[in-house]
């Protein structure tokens, strides 16, 4: 199912240890790279998508 995930373009979400990965930590994906050349940006906008659609404001 993960080639067709990258073949539509859908990513996998990032764990729930990406939450408190430091910026200078290797990217958990195993690529080698820091986590923030890596995935940090797209995980940011994930979390933050997630946590907006949790919170109820208004009535």
């Amino acid at each position: 199912m993960g080639f067709f995930r990258k073949l539509l373009g859908m990513s996998e979400p990032p764990p729930d240890r990406a939450r408190k990965m430091g910026r200078n930590e290797p990217c958990w994906c195993g690529s080698g790279e820091k986590y923030k050349r890596c995935h940090h940006d797209s995980d940011r906008r994930h979390f933050s998508r997630e946590l907006a659609a949790t919170c109820r404001t208004g009535g």
